[in-house]
């Protein structure tokens, strides 16, 4: 994303969009410049309110040459490389009480893994994956599947319940947790009971797309 107004574009035409970002710690020097013009300065403003729309409208600014149309629940899934030392370089204090950071799910490591022959080309998708895909995709209506971003927000084609009254406790009990005990850190931890029940939900449908049931073990 070059600019704000490229983010908006993007998400009017595809409001289900996944963005695969390398060189991450580069793009965030870029918008948290002091040299950044406020198109660019405003991606990070626009991403936050993105990532918490869930399935709510956002109306984007209006410039004077285009008019702003609303964007029907977006789902915006960003998948960003970086060294850690370039990421953490390019993070300004605003990124951490501003609620951007802790809106990422950051997983760092040193290994590499070892390096073998790959057993399948990497054009070639298994099927059982393929198969499981397509599973989820045609899962719930596919009238409202086919009109769900024309002209208004539809609910969410799957609904994850509870398996039981333990893996809804295990979800209250984080959040208690990081409310009473973890309360020195809330600018990095603010969104971590959101984020494990969005992974959590993730991993339920991934194994039952017709009745998931989020259980214990999703949870933990």
């Amino acid at each position: 994303f070059m600019s704000l107004s490229a983010v908006v574009n993007r998400m009017g035409r595809e409001p289900n969009t996944l963005s695969g970002i390398d060189e991450f710690g580069s793009f965030l020097s870029r918008i948290n410049s002091k040299r950044a013009s406020p198109h660019e300065a405003a991606i990070s403003g626009m991403l936050r309110s993105l990532w918490g729309a869930s399935y709510q409208t956002i109306v984007p600014p209006e410039w004077a040459s285009r008019e702003a149309t609303p964007i029907h629940a977006p789902s915006l899934s960003m998948y960003c490389v970086s060294t850690p030392q370039e990421f953490y370089d390019a993070l300004r204090g605003g990124d951490v009480s501003n609620g951007f950071l802790n809106r990422f799910l950051l997983l760092s490591t040193k290994l590499r893994p070892e390096e073998r022959a790959p057993k399948l080309d990497s054009n070639e998708v298994p099927l059982t994956i393929a198969a499981d895909i397509q599973a989820i995709a045609n899962s719930g209506s596919r009238l409202r599947a086919a009109t769900m971003h024309a002209s208004r927000v539809d609910p969410p084609e799957i609904v994850a319940t509870w398996r039981n009254d333990e893996a809804q406790k295990v979800y209250a009990d984080f959040g208690r947790y990081i409310e009473t005990e973890r309360e020195s850190d809330i600018d990095f931890l603010a969104r971590t009971v959101e984020m494990a029940i969005r992974m959590a939900t993730i991993r339920a449908i991934g194994i039952d797309p017709v009745q998931p049931r989020i259980g214990v073990s999703d949870m933990e």
